[in-house]
């Protein structure tokens, strides 16, 4: 029993030390990769029901009485095409909540949440009234 927690929690220990963390640039590269493959998903999808779409109104055979109540091959081809459509327009949609996700998280890096830099305060002194340097540090909490 011993053996077996000690391993796990070398495993553990192991497995959180090589976790790295990504910066703001990757989140942002990968967002838009995410929204590129989402709008070809998605274009795509609109292409291919279109296309179903016309093969099934130009298909003249569907215009006539049928008695064995079959389709013709085009517009079979063409209700295919517009599932085929449909499901990929309907695929693109968790990439575009993936990209909006990683791009908050990027955002959330970008405002920096300790920063150090020069700020400037309005000083009045014999001379007048100038703008007077002063090195300043801060922490923002989000809660």
């Amino acid at each position: 029993m011993k053996r077996m927690l000690s391993i796990a929690l070398l495993m553990l220990f192991a497995i959180t030390s090589f976790c790295q963390k990504r910066s703001a640039e990757e989140y942002m590269a990968k967002s838009r990769h995410l929204r590129t493959g989402g709008i070809i998903l998605l274009t795509g999808g609109a292409g291919l029901a279109v296309a179903g779409t016309v093969l099934i109104l130009g298909d003249k055979s569907n215009l006539e009485y049928n008695s064995s109540n079959t389709l013709s091959s085009r517009t079979t081809t063409g209700l295919i095409l517009i599932a085929a459509g449909t499901a990929s327009s309907l695929g693109s949609i968790p990439l575009f909540v993936a990209s909006r996700a990683m791009h908050k998280k990027a955002s959330r890096i970008m405002r920096a949440s300790t920063y150090l830099n020069i700020e400037q305060v309005p000083d009045l002194n014999m001379m007048g009234m100038h703008l007077q340097p002063f090195p300043a540090a801060g922490i923002k909490l989000d809660f």
